[in-house]
Parts: C-alpha cells; structure tokens; sequence
C-alpha cells in the first residue's frame, strides 16, 4: 500500500511576521493573528492519474472507524449509475483518508469492494428553508452571513440535516462572453456548514488551497454526511473535510 504525500510537509514550522505568526502542519495551516482570530486552511491531497472530467464517487468504509474511499468515475460510468442502476468499479486510482491520522494513501479495487459502506456520487443542491439569491445566502428570507460575500455553491446532506456552502471573498467579475458562463467571483474561496434546524453555522469557516482565482471547486457529501469533499475543477487534487460527530448531533430532529 502507497502512501502519497500532502501538499504540507509532516513538520511543523513557526513562522513569526511581526505581531503575526503562522503554524504550518500536515493537517492544516493556522494563521493567529494579533485580534486572536485563527484561520484554518485545508490540506491539500494530489490526485494523479485521475481525468479532467467526470464526478466524485465516495464510499464510507464501515470495517474501519471513519475512513472515506475516493474515486473518480467517468462521464459513461455516471450515465449508467443514473439510467440503469449499475454501481461501476472506479477505473481510475482510489484512495483512502483517515480523519485521525489525517492519512491520504492508495487503496487496490479489492480495498473497494471490500468496504460495507454506502457508496454515493451526487447529493441534492440546498433545501428549504435556506435559499440563494443574487449570490447571497438567506434563512427564512433572513440573510445569513457567509466568510465570503458570494456565495458559489450550496448542497444539502444525504441526511438533510446540514448544508455545505462554498463562498468567495470577492465579487463576479466580468466576462467577454457571459452568455457562454457565468463569471467567476475573486478571492479565496472558503467551506461552511449549516444547520437546517435553525440555520446556524457548524464549526468555523476553512480556506480551500487554489493555484489559481479562476479554479473553481464543487463539494460532495459522503453518504454518512461525516466529510465534505472538494476536488479541484480538473481533479488535479482535493480537499477533504471531516464533519465532528459531536457537531452534527446538535441538530434537532
């Protein structure tokens, strides 16, 4: 079993700016400044081998105490999940991740089959009684504040209690062909979560590491709604993010 490295070495380094100083870890960056306020960064998980296009497919490991399975599925395979009911064996390298140890590694297709969990590739986009409007996010038409003021993405959990906000700093900036796309916003790009209960915020907004402004990302709920992947828009690599059960539980039934 291989075990690929993180974009973040193993060591932690202090770095001291000032009155700003920065840890660097395997498992996030934390940036405290001189107000007390810390933000923290997502890891970053390279993905090689894995084609430009397709979809996420995500499958929980129960035999193993919160372990994620990852892989990419192609356009075709998608199509025949969808029409005829057909789970497809990914094609394309898997990988596991491991929220305690925070351990990214290739996985063989037995380690697929193998694992009991449900399996999902797609999650359905927000639900009442949030809703999204001119890129800002409302509850009950009240309008909730998001880390970024556009609001890029919205998407419920399989179990309806949370939802996943991916939101940008800056604004949509122009196109020469807004009939072709809609323009995408400026800024860093942040992951929250929401409680549909009461609309209020699970943890504390993460940053999503990005080479590039215009790269954009969509998040997927694994079917036990414990993590919230982001894969970059050509899955180059991903971005993954545990949900604490003890967070979860707050919601009300």
């Amino acid at each position: 079993m291989a075990t690929l490295e993180t974009s973040e070495k193993p060591r932690i380094h202090w770095i001291a700016l000032g009155s700003v100083v920065v840890v660097i870890s395997s498992i996030a960056i934390v940036a405290i400044c001189c107000s007390g306020t810390a933000e923290v960064v997502s890891p970053r998980y390279d993905t090689p081998g894995w084609p430009e296009t397709g979809s996420l497919l995500l499958r929980c490991d129960n035999q193993a105490d919160r372990e994620l399975l990852i892989a990419h599925v192609r356009d075709e395979d998608i199509y025949r999940v969808v029409t005829e009911g057909e789970l497809a064996v990914p094609d394309s390298t898997i990988f596991r991740f491991t929220s305690f140890g925070e351990e990214f590694e290739v996985v063989d297709v037995a380690g697929w089959k193998s694992a009991t969990g449900p399996t999902i590739w797609s999650t359905a986009p927000f639900l009442e009684p949030f809703e999204l409007s001119n890129d800002l996010l409302l509850y009950r038409g009240q309008r909730v504040k998001t880390h970024g003021q556009t609001v890029m993405a919205v998407i419920a959990s399989p179990d309806r209690k949370l939802i996943a906000v991916l939101s940008a700093t800056g604004r949509r900036f122009g196109d020469l062909m807004p009939f072709l796309s809609r323009p995408r916003p400026t800024g860093a790009r942040y992951h929250q979560v929401y409680r549909r209960s009461d609309g209020s915020e699970v943890g504390s907004p993460i940053l999503l590491p990005f080479e590039r402004e215009n790269d954009t990302f969509h998040p997927y709920w694994s079917a036990d709604a414990s993590y919230v992947v982001y894969p970059h828009t050509r899955f180059k690599y991903v971005s993954v993010i545990p949900i604490h059960a003890q967070e979860s539980e707050k919601d009300s039934k």
